[in-house]
């Protein structure tokens, strides 16, 4: 089965615009990426959009482990000041 070069550019192409906008808006993306779970815990983690390692992706938010509180909770990146 070959892939086509026409989805495979959507879907780079989205997810090149989607790290932009987030760099934008001062997020930043990458290894160490801060963030902070429901609880209000802060702490760093790999978030490279589109790509799941260590959650399950809502877009915008994780579900993803807390190291901090040792608890699953839903995660989303800080804003940088």
């Amino acid at each position: 089965m070959k892939a086509d070069p026409k989805k495979l550019a959507l879907v780079v192409g989205g997810i090149a615009a989607y790290t932009l906008a987030g760099r934008a808006l001062g997020y930043r993306f990458g290894f160490h990426t801060p963030v902070r779970c429901r609880e209000g815990h802060e702490f760093e983690t790999v978030w490279i959009p589109g790509v799941k390692l260590t959650a399950i992706d809502l877009v915008v938010a994780r579900i993803q482990h807390c190291p901090v509180g040792d608890h699953w909770s839903l995660v989303t990146p800080v804003r940088q000041r």
